[in-house]
């Protein structure tokens, strides 16, 4: 089987949220990832990139999801 084919997901976030103090970072972010896939996070400044990125990481800890 060739990279990208499988039906299995690699990475599958549901619900994910970050809350920094009363400020919501992430909230209710879900997808999922075939193994082989790429993502490309796009946003603006102070859109959650990083830190998506930082939960997806283990370097911070999710509020829930």
């Amino acid at each position: 089987m060739t990279p990208g084919t499988s039906t299995e997901a690699a990475v599958r976030v549901a619900g994910l949220t970050k809350r920094f103090g009363g400020t919501w970072a992430l909230k209710g972010i879900s997808f999922e990832l075939p193994a082989g896939a790429c993502l490309l996070v796009l946003g603006p400044n102070g859109a959650g990139k990083s830190t998506l990125v930082g939960v997806l990481g283990t370097i911070l800890r999710p509020t829930s999801g």
